[in-house]
């Protein structure tokens, strides 16, 4: 588009499936409601970028489509009276930009264990499958309270509880593995005692 202050773009954030389409003759302001979705941005066509600060959560996904707007003539008067003069917007309801955004959670963990039952004074070690280090950061928990230093696929144990493992993407994303109850038992004790003089 030229540069100039009769032109320019809206931005419009809206659920993914649906289309909301400008209606010509009309101006939107930001925060104003079209069909199902939202105008976020509005700029003339010097600007080329618009921020949007809605929270985006987890597990959303959400589409974005960029609308051009020009002044124009009011075709129902028949009259030509140039685009400074025009008495709203005519958009570009058939040609449009579109981006679709998602903000994953990631899957759930599924944690193994080398033993459930010890042994006082035996380990067992528990473990993420297929971890993924490069995507996700591990948390380890035991009975819903946070292991200090334990963050890796991998979890050594000698004490009783539930444990559990988080994992988080690096948008913050997060999903929690179930808990997997360890037990840990006391060694027996046996009592020898001499029977008779020998």
């Amino acid at each position: 588009l030229p540069d100039d202050s009769l032109q320019g773009y809206i931005v419009v954030r809206d659920t993914v499936g649906q289309r909301s389409v400008p209606e010509d003759g009309r101006t939107y302001g930001v925060g104003e409601r079209l069909g199902t979705g939202l105008v976020v941005a509005q700029t003339l066509s010097s600007v080329r970028r618009a921020l949007d600060t809605f929270p985006f959560p987890c597990g959303a996904r959400m589409v974005y489509r960029v609308y051009a707007f020009r002044y124009w003539t009011d075709n129902r008067l028949g009259n030509a009276p140039g685009p400074t003069l025009a008495r709203g917007r005519s958009y570009a309801e058939e040609v449009y930009s579109e981006a679709t955004l998602e903000k994953p959670l990631p899957p759930v963990p599924q944690v193994f264990a080398s033993a459930r039952e010890l042994c006082a004074g035996d380990s067992a070690v528990l473990w993420v499958e297929n971890p993924d280090t490069v995507r996700y950061r591990y948390q380890w928990f035991r009975d819903g309270q946070q292991l200090g230093g334990e963050t890796t696929p991998r979890l050594v144990v000698r004490s009783s509880g539930r444990y559990s493992v988080r994992v988080e993407t690096e948008l913050g994303c997060m999903a929690r593995s179930p808990e997997l109850e360890v037990q840990v038992h006391p060694l027996p004790q046996v009592w020898v005692a001499a029977d008779g003089d020998t």
